[in-house]
C-alpha cells in the first residue's frame, strides 16, 4: 500500500492502493482550523456542572429506583390473584416487591442479571454480596421471603430464600406457568 505525501500541496494526488482501486482526493489540511470565537446559531450551549467551591467538576449520578422489571413482576403478581405493592428502600435492603394473597405475604427481590442464571450455584458465584445479603435477610418469619431473577435465554427464575441459601421453588414456578 501506498503512503501519500502532503508535500506543500492542499490535495493528495489519484493513486491506486493495495486493494487495486483507486484512490479519491482526499483533503489534507496544513494547519489546523480556526478557533470560532461565536457559537453556531441555533447550537445548545454546553453546561459544564460546577461544585460548591465553584470549580468544573462533575455531579454524581443519583441512583435510579425506576427498574422495569419490578413493574413485569408486579403484572405476573397480579394477573395470578396477589395484592402487590413496590419498596423503595434506602438502607440497601434487597427487597423490592411485597405481595400479599390470603394469609400468604411474599417478600420478593427482583434481580436482573446480563449473563444466563441457570441455578442458585451460579447465581452465587456471580454476585457473592448480594446472596449472602438476601440470605442475611431471611431469618424465620411468617413471610416467605424470595428472589426472582431475570436472565437472557432462561427469563425468570423463582427462587427460595432461607437462612443456607437459595432453593429453586418449583411449586411456585407451577403455579406461575398457570
Amino acid at each position: 500500500m501506498e503512503n501519500v505525501k502532503n508535500e506543500g500541496k492542499e490535495v493528495a494526488e489519484l493513486g491506486q492502493i493495495a486493494s487495486g482501486f483507486v484512490q479519491s482526493n482526499r483533503i489534507i489540511p496544513c494547519e489546523p482550523a480556526p478557533v470560532l470565537s461565536a457559537p453556531v446559531a441555533g447550537a445548545a450551549t454546553p453546561v459544564i456542572p460546577k461544585d460548591e467551591a465553584g470549580e468544573n467538576g462533575t455531579t454524581p449520578r443519583k441512583h435510579t429506583t425506576c427498574n422495569p422489571l419490578v413493574y413485569e413482576a408486579m403484572r405476573l403478581l397480579e394477573e395470578h390473584g396477589y395484592d402487590a405493592d413496590r419498596i423503595i428502600s434506602r438502607n440497601g435492603r434487597p427487597v423490592s416487591i411485597v405481595a400479599t394473597k390470603g394469609q400468604e405475604e411474599l417478600r420478593i427481590a427482583v434481580i436482573r442479571m446480563r449473563k444466563p442464571v441457570p441455578d442458585a450455584k451460579t447465581f452465587r458465584k456471580l454476585k457473592p454480596d448480594v446472596f449472602d445479603q438476601l440470605c442475611a435477610f431471611a431469618q424465620p418469619r411468617q413471610y416467605k421471603t424470595m428472589v426472582w431473577i431475570n436472565s437472557p435465554l432462561i427469563c425468570w427464575r423463582y427462587y427460595r430464600v432461607d437462612t443456607g441459601g437459595l432453593s429453586y421453588d418449583w411449586d411456585f414456578a407451577k403455579m406461575m406457568k398457570e
